[in-house]
């Protein structure tokens, strides 16, 4: 089953979010017929992402989009509209760097023209038996990136938004807890990155393409940091072997002169 979950919040002066819902009761009446009820309403699983909010990000001023427990959604809208600026901000929200994208190298231009800051806020669920030390965050985790004109910051959340981090160490260890790889096309495939895959008849683009899908690429790398750890302790091994056998050969003399005294 699938539920198109868009919700629109405080966006009317934003002329890009093409799907505002007028303020009459009756679209009130068919927006809250579209949303499960409580009944039927599955619990979300850890990792799911309950809410993103952006404001000044790329072509929208103040955007938020919710999102059901329902395992399909699908967000729909014109072109330019700002779809793709949902997963740029959910990527920017996780860690990622600006070019992970495929549209640039610098974060700051994702601000919306015009404005000199921009701020997005992703709620994630974090409810179940796998849940990431929920005693410290509850049922959700929410991480607030703000992106100013020469840095930007990082705010983690727990459910009764309290600020538990501000590092973003603490949101890798919370991805990788989740089970959650912003910087994996599979998990999310950009347009230009898309486009570049299609349009691109190189195998060996094609064949890195794989090795970073598949993951395949960190096995590698944890390999040869592996291999590298085990000859850099088999080198301290030798050394310290040289050295035991050296003050063997010391205390052998030693012991010897002793015994001639």
């Amino acid at each position: 089953m699938m539920n198109n979950s868009k919700r629109l919040h405080r966006s009317t002066s934003d002329l890009n979010n093409n799907e505002i819902l007028p303020s009459s009761s009756s679209s009130t009446k068919k927006k809250k017929s579209s949303v499960p009820t409580t009944e039927n309403k599955s619990p979300f699983t850890i990792g799911q992402i309950k809410e993103i909010r952006m404001l000044n990000f790329m072509c929208h001023k103040n955007f938020a989009i919710e999102f059901h427990s329902t395992p399909m959604q699908i967000v729909t809208g014109a072109n330019g509209s700002g779809k793709s600026a949902i997963a740029n901000a959910l990527c920017l929200c996780l860690g990622s760097q600006a070019r992970a994208t495929g549209r640039t190298s610098n974060v700051q231009s994702f601000i919306r023209k015009g404005e000199k800051t921009a701020e997005l806020t992703l709620t994630l669920a974090n409810e179940g038996r796998e849940a990431f030390k929920p005693e410290l965050y509850g049922k959700e985790i929410q991480i607030i990136r703000r992106i100013g004109a020469k840095s930007s910051t990082y705010k983690v959340l727990n459910q009764q938004r309290k600020v538990i981090s501000t590092q973003k160490d603490t949101i890798a260890e919370i991805i990788q807890a989740l089970s959650i790889s912003p910087d994996n096309p599979l998990c999310i495939l950009h347009q230009e990155i898309a486009k570049t895959f299609l349009l691109n008849n190189d195998a060996q683009k094609k064949y890195q393409f794989y090795m970073k899908v598949s993951q395949l690429d960190h096995i590698k790398q944890a390999y040869e940091d592996a291999v590298c750890t085990v000859r850099s302790i088999e080198q301290r091994i030798n050394e310290m072997t040289q050295v035991e056998n050296h003050l063997k050969e010391q205390c052998f003399y030693y012991f010897a002169a002793v015994l001639e005294i």
